[in-house]
């Protein structure tokens, strides 16, 4: 596997208001409702704890990898 440069938000990604995935100052993503079509509150939160999680997970594939 060839090292390619990060090219995404630095984390920590967090949860703000409602179902937005805040890296630093930056909107990652928004799984409110409004938007994403989810039908309910549960699902959007959870959406984006997934989403969130994603720089974490994927420092842990790399300490796998390596």
């Amino acid at each position: 596997m060839k090292n390619k440069k990060t090219e995404h938000t630095p984390g920590p990604w967090v949860i703000e208001v409602g179902a937005v995935v805040m890296g630093g100052n930056k909107r990652v993503s928004d799984c409110d409702l409004a938007d994403s079509g989810v039908g309910d509150y549960a699902t959007a939160r959870a959406n984006a704890a997934l989403i969130a999680a994603a720089p974490e997970l994927l420092a842990a594939l790399r300490a796998m990898v390596h």
